[in-house]
């Protein structure tokens, strides 16, 4: 049997705050460790300030985007009222799915934004990856560069026609489908060369675009989740990387070698973070 939008928004929420408090938890491990490391061996390197600037940039980026989504639920159910009538249930739930997942009130909006910005702040970490790995060669930077910028203009076409949407819109409307389909496969593009841990989110992407495609409604659980697992992953990395659990750093490639594995962590930490992390 089917679940209703209302029941599978609620599941969504749940399912956010808890993903929410797991990416708190590892922040503030992140955090700690690198610090203490820090304070250990005397290190000055901004490296590791920047990874933090980072991670704290997405946890307040996942803070809002679950603050906004929590809201914009509870304002839902409250707006779609509270009728006993027995002749009205059908219309209240029907109201309150539209609610839901209606685009164009400015919480929706706001939450798509960020996601998008979470999603930038992710695919500009794994192209600064690659660049180090590949010391800048343009024949490897150019397409995934390219990939990046081409997703950010699609994304603000996206919240564009969001701001202008009728009242009963959704993301499945023909006029935003292709754009946001096009997204997602960018942003996959992006992430596909990145490091094993990556391969969660990148799972979850294939995941997205084949629930989309096919539009089935359980996409906005996943796309609400991809917020916070972004910054799971991404602080994952780290407390790895401070821990000495990853693989050995290596220096940046020439731009004439292979990298061993185009996945593996060894040489895609910058030589200034890894010597002051590990």
């Amino acid at each position: 049997m089917a679940i209703g939008l209302a029941k599978l928004d609620l599941i969504t929420v749940f399912v956010e705050c808890v993903l929410y408090g797991f990416f708190l938890l590892l922040s503030i491990i992140s955090f700690s460790i690198v610090m203490k490391r820090r304070r250990i061996k005397h290190l000055q390197s901004r490296g590791t300030l920047k990874i933090l600037f980072v991670v704290l940039v997405m946890l307040l980026l996942a803070t809002l985007h679950v603050s906004v989504h929590f809201h914009r639920t509870l304002s839902a159910f409250f707006k779609s009222g509270s009728s006993g009538a027995a002749t009205e249930k059908i219309n209240t739930i029907g109201k309150l799915d539209g609610i839901l997942v209606s685009i164009d009130s400015v919480g929706y909006t706001l939450k798509t934004t960020t996601y998008y910005l979470q999603t930038y702040v992710g695919d500009a970490f794994v192209i600064y990856r690659v660049h180090i790995v590949w010391s800048g060669n343009k024949k490897v930077m150019t397409p995934i560069v390219v990939s990046f910028l081409t997703s950010v203009g699609l994304s603000i076409y996206v919240l564009q026609e969001m701001a202008q949407a009728a009242r009963g819109d959704t993301i499945f409307e023909s006029r935003l489908y292709d754009s946001i389909l096009c997204f997602f496969v960018l942003t996959l593009f992006t992430n596909l060369g990145s490091t094993k841990s990556a391969a969660i989110y990148s799972a979850m992407l294939v995941v997205i675009l084949i629930l989309y495609t096919l539009k089935i409604h359980t996409v906005y659980l996943l796309l609400d989740a991809v917020t916070q697992l972004i910054g799971i992953v991404f602080t994952f990395v780290v407390i790895r990387v401070a821990i000495g659990v990853s693989t050995e750093a290596t220096p940046p490639l020439r731009p004439d070698d292979e990298p061993e594995s185009p996945v593996s962590l060894s040489g895609l930490e910058d030589k200034e973070i890894v010597m002051s992390m590990t």
